[in-house]
């Protein structure tokens, strides 16, 4: 496919932010269970790591994998937008650059 180089960052970009929008969360749902259960062994740290992180690994699965099919497909502007709603991710700007990656998808700041 000719645009496939174009549909790809954004792909990318997509998956990055949505990996950092979990981790975000993941991070701070431990920092909270931390302070209710006091200090833990070092053991008990790395199974709450270990966890987590793969409860978030399934919860990734889906979504990666048919935003990674997006790339071939030629409704992969509408799943990446449907995406950033699901997941109040904030648009992706026009920004091709490689190092925009990561910067151009960030979770939006939660709504108070």
């Amino acid at each position: 496919m000719s645009d496939f180089g174009d549909k790809e960052p954004q792909v990318e970009a997509t998956i990055a932010s949505l990996r950092q929008h979990f981790e975000t969360v993941r991070q701070h749902e431990v920092k909270r269970l931390r302070g209710r259960l006091g200090q833990l062994s070092s053991t008990q740290e790395s199974a709450i790591e270990s966890l987590t992180n793969g409860i978030i690994d399934q919860f990734l699965d889906a979504p990666v994998t048919i935003l990674k099919a997006a790339s071939d497909d030629h409704d992969s502007p509408a799943i990446i937008q449907t995406v950033h709603r699901i997941f109040n991710l904030e648009p992706l700007t026009g920004r091709r650059a490689e190092g925009a990656l990561v910067t151009m998808c960030r979770p939006r700041e939660k709504r108070t």
